[in-house]
């Protein structure tokens, strides 16, 4: 097992652990960008966890991806995508009262649409998006929370087959 792939599944354990913990203390949230805001209404330091924990997934990741797109001109992809879903969960800190929300809605669908460009060109595993948002999509219903939690439900889809599309890439 190549190294990029145990630093990609030590961020998958992450990404569990971290999902687990918020979901299971403070209750599904609308997306995982908004983890911060209740963790920091329970305690201002414990915000700090959102984007350590997001900024760590995504770098930890970042190899893989990069030895995955480096025969194609797509190679820059994976950086830029990294450097969007860092700044998403960093942005909260810079008090940009009036331009935080758009900023941060923003970063997100870059941060998605990214990902979906990185699984779709970069692995060719296109069909991983589709099976995860089956799957995803019958969860979500089956809980009665597709309405309330939608992004967060499309954020899971889109990571979970981020990591799925680069581990079977090694794989296969």
């Amino acid at each position: 097992m190549e190294w990029t792939l145990i630093l990609v599944l030590i961020a998958f354990a992450i990404y569990a652990l971290y999902n687990i913990t918020v979901i299971g203390t403070l209750g599904l949230p609308l997306s995982l960008s908004e983890t911060f805001y209740r963790l920091k209404a329970k305690k201002e330091w414990l915000a700090l966890i959102c984007p350590i924990a997001i900024s760590l997934i995504a770098l930890l990741a970042l190899p893989e991806w990069i030895s995955m797109s480096s025969h194609n001109a797509l190679c820059i992809l994976p950086i830029i995508t990294t450097i969007s879903i860092i700044g998403l969960v960093i942005i909260p800190f810079f008090k940009l009262v009036k331009w935080e929300k758009f900023i941060q809605f923003g970063l997100t669908i870059l941060s998605l649409v990214l990902t979906i460009f990185c699984i779709i060109c970069v692995s060719k595993l296109w069909w991983v998006l589709l099976v995860w948002l089956g799957l995803i999509a019958l969860i979500a219903v089956i809980t009665k929370t597709w309405r309330t939690s939608l992004i967060f439900w499309l954020e899971t889809t889109i990571i979970l087959s981020a990591f799925t599309s680069i581990i079977l890439y090694q794989l296969i």
